[in-house]
Parts: C-alpha cells; structure tokens; sequence
C-alpha cells in the first residue's frame, strides 16, 4: 500500500500546485489589466515562456496519477474516498479542456504579438482568457479541496 500512499501523495501535490498557479495569475488580474498594452504583452509572453513547458506536463501528470489512484481504489467504489477522487479527475479534466480549447490558443496568438504595436482590440482578444482562467482556477481549486479531503479520508 506504500504505492497507493505515494500516489494519492502526488496526486495531491500536483493538483495543488496547479491549483496555486491559476489562483496567482486569476489574483494578477487586476494589475495585469492595469498595464499598458506593451507592458501587458512582454509580462505575458514572459509567463507562456515560464509556465508554458511546466503546466501541461503536471496538467497531464495530475490526471494520470488521480486515474491511477481511483484504479487502486476500485474496489471501493461506495466509499467516499473513491468519489472524491471522481470529482478531482472531473476537475481536473475541466482544467486540461479549457486550457487546451480556449487558453492555449490565445496564448499561442500573443506569442505573435509585438511589443511594440500591440493589437488595438488586445483587452477584447483577451479577455476569454481571463474568463477561462476563472474557470480552470475554480475547478482546479475545488479539485484540490476535494482531493485533500480524499487523502484525509483515506488514513
């Protein structure tokens, strides 16, 4: 059971620490909106370049190991452990959605973008962004709340 342990583990840190991130950029929002549209171009295409090779991989990391853990558990499918950790893959899933359908493309757009002349309709292409950054952060955060009270649970 040593590997059920490190799972749910990891299951936990990972989900958290996405979690973590939208919640600090959905926080930014309003200083991020602040900036002139220069200012907002360089800060974001900093960000995709910091957080665009870390989120998908512990985006898809968290759900293989939420997977894998509701597969060690199966046989316990009345518990409440087993649910809590449907509901983290559900949130999770939301997660990889929105950011592969809406968040990803936009950003793949502003990585085309000049600092120096920025678009003149840049906060109206944006904002589905920030919209689905609501979104992913909520589902995120209440994956997280719910996989920790699996985890509680299952001790």
């Amino acid at each position: 059971m040593l590997i059920l342990a490190i799972i749910r583990i990891l299951t936990v840190v990972l989900v958290g620490l996405l979690a973590g991130i939208f919640l600090d950029y959905f926080a930014n929002q309003g200083a991020r909106s602040a900036l002139n549209g220069s200012s907002f171009i360089q800060y974001q295409q900093i960000m995709h370049k910091r957080y665009g090779g870390l989120i998908p991989p512990m985006l898809i990391a968290s759900v293989i190991a939420a997977v894998i853990w509701l597969v060690m558990i199966w046989q316990q499918r009345q518990s409440a452990e087993f649910w809590l950790v449907v509901v983290t893959i559900l949130g999770m899933v939301v997660v990889f959605v929105v950011t592969g359908v809406v968040s990803a493309p936009i950003n793949d757009t502003l990585m085309t973008w000049s600092s120096e002349a920025p678009p003149a309709d840049l906060k109206t292409i944006w904002a589905p962004w920030e919209t689905a950054n609501l979104y992913r952060t909520s589902a995120a955060v209440v994956a997280f709340i719910v996989s920790v009270v699996a985890i509680a649970l299952a001790v």
